[in-house]
């Protein structure tokens, strides 16, 4: 009777450790599923898709306006902010062995930025201006590092993610300041 016993007790053990194995393995493939959908989606809106008609008669995409917009400006005052990018990306890789520590525990939290920003660049697409579209690329980021990372890769990333916004060419404060 004894043995009959553990033997239940071994197949059952056996069986929770390869469900849970199953469900860590579709929990990723779920996630990798998400964050490529969500790479996506940011590629046709901001890099394809057609958006603003800057200073052209055409309507051209958030990421091509951005770059004639930062290689056209002024004498080029705002050519900086092509490298910020590249920045970032480098500030990022700087926290990659805490990220690595960190669990990918995703939060709904981040439907509410993802919402912000497809309002944001709803109304930047319906009012013609570059700059909403800027902020729902920033928000829309947010919201994705929320719903597939989680708050603690919030909390590691958010220098790098404030320091975007350094990205974007703000003629307007430009030129307030200038008239001062």
């Amino acid at each position: 009777m004894q043995i009959n016993i553990s033997k239940r007790n071994s197949k059952m053990e056996n069986a929770i450790s390869s469900s849970a194995e199953v469900t860590a393995v579709t929990g990723k493939k779920t996630r990798m599923l998400a964050l490529a959908a969500g790479v996506g989606v940011m590629t046709l809106l901001f890099g394809w898709w057609p958006y603003q008609t800057w200073d052209t008669i055409l309507r051209t995409s958030v990421f091509s306006g951005w770059v004639g917009i930062t290689n056209r400006a002024n004498g080029g005052e705002w050519q900086f902010c092509l490298i910020v990018p590249f920045i970032v990306g480098f500030l990022v890789y700087r926290e990659r062995e805490r990220l690595i520590g960190k669990p990918l525990q995703g939060r709904w939290m981040g439907v509410f930025p993802l919402a912000i920003g497809a309002l944001f660049y709803f109304f930047g697409f319906k009012v013609n201006t570059g700059y909403l579209g800027y902020a729902a690329l920033q928000t829309v980021l947010a919201g994705l590092i929320l719903l597939l990372a989680g708050r603690e890769w919030w909390r590691t990333l958010f220098f790098s993610w404030l320091f975007l916004f350094f990205a974007w060419p703000l003629f307007p404060l430009d030129n307030l300041l200038a008239a001062q």
